[in-house]
């Protein structure tokens, strides 16, 4: 058995167009937006947990740093903590690669469970800690100019 043939039951023929030439039109061309700069820092948000300590392990990983690193942590204004790679450091990150922060720095932090941070590392030696009212801080003028349609 042969298949069964399908033919065309209206022949359309277009006219054709005489397209402008582009490279003569004046026509007005956006902006282009600015190109995007390599991040050279890793950013993560993590909540504290009841003990002190930070879910860190992809970033971390991401940076190359393994369990029972030695580790120096220092608070910053009371908003910020740095994680600094130190060979005589007596903190490290457990073997889950979670950052503890001790008590006392939470406290000059007025970190609390389950309180947001973000986690900033820099590939060499260094991981802050942003508090959330640290970032209102660093953030508010950038806010305000979005909003009102200045950026």
């Amino acid at each position: 058995m042969s298949e069964p043939r399908v033919v065309p039951v209206v022949h359309l023929e277009l006219p054709h167009i005489a397209m402008p030439d582009v490279r003569e039109s004046s026509l007005p061309v956006a902006p282009l937006s600015p190109q995007r700069r390599h991040a050279t820092w890793r950013y993560t948000m993590v909540r504290l947990d009841t003990s002190g300590r930070l879910a860190s392990r992809a970033l971390l990983t991401a940076l190359g740093w393994k369990p029972d690193t030695p580790l120096t942590v220092t608070v910053w204004h009371g908003t910020a903590l740095l994680f600094r790679r130190d060979p005589n450091g007596v903190a490290a990150p457990d073997r889950n690669l979670y950052l503890t922060i001790p008590a006392a720095l939470r406290s000059r932090c007025n970190l609390r469970a389950s309180d947001p941070v973000l986690l900033a590392g820099q590939p060499d030696d260094t991981v802050i800690v942003y508090t959330i009212p640290l970032l209102e801080d660093l953030l508010t003028d950038t806010h305000s100019r979005i909003t009102a349609g200045e950026m």
